[in-house]
């Protein structure tokens, strides 16, 4: 039995080069079979991704096939990525069709890493401008029951300072109402002192006296398949 500060951990480990859409689905199965498994209810568990996990889970959670997978989870992002990354951006400029970089790994079945997440992190591609949207906002806020934000002062990644008003949306909609900036870099962020912190404390405010589980997502190097690994 988990007294009130502690956690049940499950632990979403992916392959970031694989297609983006192959991640989503990966996530979706796994919690589905750990729901099934665990008899786990969903108004206990926090979700806390990373940087590109945030977007893994967004796409998942906002399925209008899955709306109840997710369902009334509370939603805890380090560096959110909406928008996209500053090197998608650089190199997925409007004047290079990014579709065709999607026909290419589809037709010629090119899984690399720079193709997907730049596909998957372009501003100007179809994936953004999807699960960035304000139809997607509304979705996502009609699934969980609140989010948390956690971003990096000096994130070099992320497009947050972009000076694009569309892809400025974008972020801002990933963003969520209720952020805080903590003094860090993009890759710092989940092992600053600070940010931690200011995770257990958003844990505490709703935790009520009830038992929680986490999600983390994290990324994994391109030699490690999609797993799910139990800690307790």
């Amino acid at each position: 039995n988990l007294t009130q500060d502690q956690f049940n951990i499950f632990m979403y480990q992916y392959n970031y080069q694989e297609p983006f859409r192959k991640l989503v689905n990966g996530l979706k199965e796994q919690w589905q079979s750990t729901r099934d498994k665990y008899a786990i209810r969903n108004e206990n568990i926090f979700v806390l991704p990373y940087s590109y996990g945030t977007a893994i889970f967004r796409a998942a959670a906002i399925d209008p096939a899955n709306k109840n997978l997710f369902k009334s989870i509370f939603l805890v992002q380090f560096a959110p990525v909406g928008g996209g990354a500053v090197d998608a951006e650089r190199w997925c400029r409007p004047y290079f069709n990014v579709s065709l970089l999607e026909i290419v790994d589809k037709k010629m079945r090119i899984h690399l890493g720079d193709i997907n997440v730049g596909i998957a992190l372009s501003p100007y591609g179809a994936i953004q401008r999807t699960i960035y949207s304000e139809e997607a906002k509304r979705r996502l806020y009609a699934v969980i029951r609140g989010s948390f934000s956690i971003i990096a002062s000096n994130d070099q990644v992320t497009l947050q300072r972009s000076s694009d008003s569309r892809i400025h949306a974008m972020y801002l909609n990933g963003l969520g109402e209720q952020f805080v900036t903590v003094i860090s870099n993009h890759g710092d962020l989940p092992n600053e002192s600070a940010a931690l912190i200011k995770v257990a404390e958003v844990l505490a405010i709703d935790n009520n006296q009830k038992q929680h589980t986490d999600i983390a997502i994290q990324e994994r190097s391109a030699d490690t398949l999609p797993q799910l690994a139990v800690m307790r």
